[in-house]
């Protein structure tokens, strides 16, 4: 399943939130050697319990993430999203 990630940096604590149809995420990491990219995926990962690989914006604050899991399960993980 993929999905657009919207990254915003240097925040005082990691948080996910679904906003407009796309994930809006708050990093604790600064946007240097890949430490944004790496925190999303293990945390990501862990939130919605399926592996997650970026796809697209390694370099940018625009991603797509795809999530590898049953669908149904990741729908339902991603609408309890919100804080």
């Amino acid at each position: 399943m993929k999905i657009n990630v919207r990254v915003i940096p240097n925040s005082q604590e990691f948080g996910v939130k679904l906003k407009e149809g796309v994930l809006e995420i708050k990093s604790t990491k600064q946007p240097e050697k890949g430490a944004i990219n790496r925190e999303i995926v293990i945390k990501l990962s862990k939130i919605l319990e399926a592996k997650v690989v970026i796809l697209r914006g390694l370099k940018s604050r625009n991603k797509i993430i795809e999530v590898i899991g049953n669908e149904e399960e990741i729908k339902k993980r991603i609408s309890t999203i919100n804080n």
